[in-house]
């Protein structure tokens, strides 16, 4: 039985008045007969999208770009897996680790190529970001009715906002294949495909734990939608399974499945827990605003019109109930808030904000795609395409994709101020090399130069946290900067870079002493931008002076 509906939003899934049939699985809502089948015109245009993104995305390559904050552990992470180490054994994270292995994959392409590694992994990640752009498009178009111009204004919002390219451009960044999977999870639920939505969601856990929103997401789109239920249910966790599975088995074979658990599970929690307990950082939603200002610069108004979209979905949710939209914007949604409502607990800096600015994005495109839909109800006549034109133009203008972007500037004081760039931490790293060459040298903090120098650091931790101390602490009265110590002496270190994060203890202050440098005392590293490391040495013993 045929008869015609109208969604009263604006339009129907598929663009104005639409034919439509009873659904077989559930004969008692409205299905859209018309069927996702991509042509030639549309496979076209996808890649017309996807060589727009590659376009926007390569205006952030710069190979004087320094290494800032976190990432200087993932590509230390990515050279050592490159070069058999074996991640939770050899190396202490409080993540999942596949953003190491990606950037290890690229490591190895680029030493075989002979390029620079860094440049590969670079470019790597910055092509991933690029895959982002057709992933928006699909995810648009089909929420506004298979129409391009629906597709392009997702897709112009998800290049408003350049954190997204800059720190890609950085390195390996965890949480960037956890952002690319959740619209290629929801499309899957969208079409069914129960068994690849559960093994995407699989793939955003590996990428960071918090990525298991992806997986809770399509379960609860087969859990809603699924025809039946329960093998929907049963082939998306089949897929979840699938997909941890080899990593698990490769951790097992080499006895590390039981500290890749700890580190994961219980000394994340840890840190968690104590991040929470910090009173002394501000509340979750002034460091996020204060992350807006820096790092939206010229966009922090998109980031306020984005805010919008999170009242703005629900509406979306209720008005196509009963269509395969719904079947869409369920798992985007529960994903979306998922990752807004973790921010506003935890949040640190550049690698949550990008998270988070991925799904701003997502509500950016929903206000965007709400405008065009009222403009194409409400205009008549000549304005039938004038008006809705505005709404794209207006949405392009305000990403300024390609060289019209902003600039964005990223920085850290520890190891990144303003104006450093990739010589000034190549030269320090030299110096530290050349200080260091006849004895062993332990970093904590500042791996750049671990990645750099190509040196091995003789522990498996490379940062002290609330995690690391939560995983290597075993005194019952042993403090954080005392079980650091304990660390450190185990390995009896010639020299050291210390962290800023833990006070150091007087017995290290008293066996060692510092490197004089010019005039910086402690400091290795002159005239290089501000970029300066805090080595220390160790004393000479009496008997040889």
């Amino acid at each position: 039985m045929e008869e015609r509906y109208h969604e009263r939003f604006g339009w129907s899934d598929h663009g104005g008045w639409a034919r439509v049939t009873r659904s077989p699985e559930n004969p008692g809502r409205i299905r859209d007969t018309l069927t996702d089948s991509t042509g030639k015109q549309g496979w076209s245009l996808i890649a017309l999208v996807l060589v727009l993104s590659a376009a926007h995305f390569a205006t952030f390559f710069d190979p004087e770009r320094s290494i800032v904050g976190d990432l200087s552990y993932f590509l230390y992470f990515a050279w050592r897996i490159g070069e058999g180490a074996i991640p939770h054994l050899d190396l202490f994270d409080n993540k999942t680790f596949l953003a190491s292995y990606a950037g290890a994959l690229l490591y190895r392409l680029g030493d075989g190529l002979g390029v620079d590694p860094l440049t590969t992994i670079r470019a790597g990640y910055l092509g991933l970001c690029a895959l982002g752009g057709p992933l928006a498009f699909l995810v648009f178009r089909r929420l506004g009715g298979r129409e391009p111009v629906a597709g392009l204004l997702g897709f112009f919002a998800y290049l408003s906002f350049g954190l997204l390219g800059a720190l890609a451009a950085v390195g390996n960044v965890p949480k960037l294949i956890m952002a690319l999977c959740a619209p290629a999870m929801a499309l899957l639920v969208q079409d069914r495909r129960w068994l690849a939505a559960g093994f995407v969601g699989a793939v955003a856990f590996l990428d960071w734990q918090v990525g298991a929103l992806v997986w809770g997401a399509a379960f609860a789109g087969a859990l809603v939608h699924g025809a039946p239920r329960l093998r929907a249910c049963l082939r998306v966790t089949l897929g979840g399974a699938l997909g941890v599975a080899p990593l698990a088995a490769w951790y097992a074979m080499h006895g590390a499945l039981g500290s890749a658990f700890d580190q994961i599970f219980v000394a994340a929690w840890s840190r968690g827990v104590a991040s929470l307990g910090d009173a002394s950082k501000p509340w979750p939603v002034f460091r996020i605003l204060e992350q807006v200002t820096q790092t939206c610069t010229e966009h922090e108004w998109l980031f306020f019109v984005g805010v919008l979209g999170l009242a703005i979905l629900p509406c979306w949710l209720w008005m196509r109930r009963g269509t395969d939209t719904q079947r869409l914007l369920l798992p985007l949604s529960l994903y979306h808030y998922g990752v807004v409502g973790f921010s506003l607990i935890d949040f640190q800096r550049y690698g949550d904000f990008f998270l988070l600015l991925h799904s701003m994005a997502f509500f950016l495109g929903l206000v965007w795609l709400t405008l065009y839909a009222a403009a194409k109800r409400w205009s008549v006549g000549r304005r039938q395409l004038a008006v809705p034109a505005v709404i794209l133009a207006l949405a392009l203008v305000a990403a300024r994709p390609g060289p019209l972007r902003p600039e964005v500037v990223l920085s850290n004081p520890q190891n990144a101020p303003p104006g450093v760039t990739l010589s000034d931490q190549r030269r320090v790293a030299e110096e530290v090399r050349e200080r260091t060459k006849t004895g062993t040298l332990v970093v904590i903090e500042n791996s750049e130069l671990l990645f750099l120098m190509h040196q091995v650091n003789p522990l498996p931790v490379i940062y002290w946290n609330a995690a690391a101390y939560s995983y290597y602490g075993d005194a019952p009265n042993e403090g954080s900067s005392e079980a650091a110590m304990r660390m450190l002496l185990s390995v009896e270190p010639d020299a050291f870079v210390w962290t800023r994060r833990v006070p150091m203890p007087r017995q290290l202050r008293e066996a060692f002493a510092p490197q004089l440098v010019g005039t910086e005392r402690n400091m290795v590293g002159r005239g290089h931008n501000g970029y300066r490391i805090q080595l220390m040495t160790r004393k000479p013993s009496p008997a040889h002076p």
